[in-house]
């Protein structure tokens, strides 16, 4: 993970477009936008549109269960034409470049999502925020939502979870970060704004249990 984290301070800090600096430093393969969910029964479709060209491309079997195994032109009309149907994470990074198909399976007969299936060779997840005029309690929310909406794929949450927030000068996001990072965060100011860098070995050891800003 330490090297992970060093190779996207650099990317962060260097000049121009954080993901190809990324690519161009590190020492594993990172995917943008890579899907970790997709949409499991045909009655969860509740778009007619997005259910008559999901079916034209064969998305669903007689029992109305989507499929398990997604190439990348599947999954491209997925983000592209039915965006709530399916759930990515910013950038995962793996071991392996060559990406031969996409796995998913669900858990229980009727579950909404069928989730990636997990693979060894999956090292990391990043998740990047921008934020203007949101205060650190929206801030917070819009951060838990991330972790929550991750914990819920296995395969996601036992590896590397790292939390980039470009943010103005103000909100000072300190608390957030040592309340859910610990130690584990690093600031970097750049172009008059600061770019906030939090991170855990894995999702499932971040404790939400508790808030910076409880809940009214």
């Amino acid at each position: 993970m330490e090297s992970i984290i060093n190779e996207i301070k650099e990317a962060l800090v260097k000049d121009g477009v954080f993901f190809k600096n990324l690519k161009e430093v590190s020492k594993i393969c990172w995917q943008e936008n890579y899907p970790v969910a997709v949409v499991h029964e045909k009655i969860r479709v509740k778009d007619e549109n997005n259910v008559v060209e999901m079916e034209k491309r064969g998305f669903f079997d007689e029992e109305g269960k989507t499929a398990h195994h997604y190439d990348n032109e599947d999954i491209n009309f997925l983000k592209k034409s039915t965006p709530n149907y399916i759930k990515t994470v910013s950038l995962l990074g793996k071991k392996i470049a060559k990406e031969e198909g996409y796995l998913f399976k669900e858990k229980y007969e009727h579950d909404y999502w069928k989730k990636i299936e997990n693979r060894s060779d999956f090292r990391a997840v990043v998740e990047t925020s921008h934020y203007e005029d949101e205060t650190l309690c929206e801030i917070e929310v819009n951060l838990r939502d991330i972790m929550r909406s991750s914990k819920e794929v296995p395969s996601v949450k036992v590896i590397g979870f790292v939390w980039i927030a470009n943010v103005p000068i103000l909100p000072d996001l300190t608390k957030v970060m040592q309340h859910y990072f610990l130690n584990n965060h690093a600031l970097i100011e750049k172009n008059n704004r600061k770019i906030y860098l939090g991170w855990s070995p894995t999702l499932k050891e971040v404790n939400m249990r508790y808030f910076v800003c409880p809940p009214s």
